[in-house]
C-alpha cells in the first residue's frame, strides 16, 4: 500500500457512478463531473453507469496507476452497499483506503 509523504501534491481521481438511474436520475452527473474536474488537485473525473461491475472496479485500477493518483473519490450507491468493493479496488492499485 502507498502511504503518501507530507508535502507531496495531491493528485485526485474522482470517478462519479449513474448506479443505473439511482444518482443520475437525482443530479446531473455529466456537470457534476465537469465541475469537479476544475477543481484543485482533481487530475481525472469520470462517470459511468455501474462502477460497481468488474469491467469498471478494474478500470478504476488502470486509470488511478495511469493518472498517478494518490487519492481517490468514488460517488456512488451508499456506502454500505458497496463500500468494501471500492476500498478493494483502491488497494489493487495500490492506495491505502484509510490515508
Amino acid at each position: 500500500m502507498m502511504w503518501i509523504p507530507l508535502g507531496e501534491d495531491v493528485r485526485i481521481g474522482v470517478f462519479i457512478c449513474h448506479c443505473g438511474g439511482n444518482v443520475s436520475q437525482v443530479i446531473d452527473v455529466e456537470r457534476a463531473r465537469a465541475e469537479v474536474s476544475r477543481l484543485e488537485g482533481v487530475v481525472t473525473a469520470l462517470d459511468y453507469e455501474h462502477l460497481c461491475s468488474k469491467a469498471y472496479l478494474d478500470m478504476i485500477k488502470n486509470v488511478v496507476k495511469e493518472f498517478n493518483s494518490n487519492r481517490v473519490v468514488v460517488a456512488s450507491c451508499p456506502p454500505l452497499m458497496h463500500l468494501q468493493t471500492f476500498r478493494s479496488a483502491a488497494e489493487g492499485a495500490g492506495l491505502n483506503h484509510i490515508s
